[in-house]
């Protein structure tokens, strides 16, 4: 896998979409991940800055994915 310094998440109900860009901002890699896979996948990529849209469960997986040491920023939806 590509060096990723900053990975987008949009979550949603089941299917999680998950971008990985590096430190020039370039795509690099895009994964669909189910709910379950999402988590086995966090744990085993080095630490990255995770940017995810500020909703009802966002606050909720910034929690889970910190507990791998990930960096996690919140964004506003507009």
């Amino acid at each position: 896998m590509p060096q990723v310094s900053v990975l987008r998440i949009d979550i949603a109900k089941q299917l999680f979409h998950a971008v990985g860009m590096d430190d020039t901002g370039t795509i690099v890699w895009r994964k669909r991940l189910t709910r379950s896979a999402l988590m086995p996948f966090i744990a085993r990529i080095p630490s990255v800055v995770i940017g995810l849209q500020a909703c009802g469960g966002a606050h909720y997986w910034a929690r889970r994915f910190r507990e791998h040491g990930h960096c996690v920023k919140l964004m506003a939806p507009q």
